[in-house]
């Protein structure tokens, strides 16, 4: 529908929603537990390959990290996640999601 005097009409395709993927895992080292705070915070693009030859990218939209004492690792922590996946690619390379593939 046009909005005005000899306006045209505007159609978009895609998602309603960012698509939103939960992970979570273990880390091991202060520069690990930095890096994943300092993503977080700063919503820096990040990208992530699974063991599956799958790619997501995106940022980081919430991040917890919880401190498991261990006699030999201090820096252990066990964290959960989420990302806002801006693009997204199966084993195969077909994007599947979004417009860019950044690499």
């Amino acid at each position: 529908m046009p909005l005005g005097p000899g306006r045209r009409s505007v159609f978009s395709e895609g998602r309603l929603s960012v698509t939103d993927m939960q992970f979570g895992g273990v880390i091991l080292t202060q520069t690990q537990l930095e890096a994943m705070e300092q993503w977080f915070l700063k919503r820096t693009l990040i990208q992530i390959d699974d063991d599956l030859g799958r790619t997501y990218q995106g940022a980081l939209n919430s991040f917890s990290a919880s401190r498991v004492r261990r006699a030999f690792n201090p820096w252990y922590h066990t964290y959960s996640a989420s990302l806002d996946v801006t693009f997204m690619s199966n084993a195969s390379g077909v994007v599947l999601y979004g417009l860019f593939a950044g690499g």
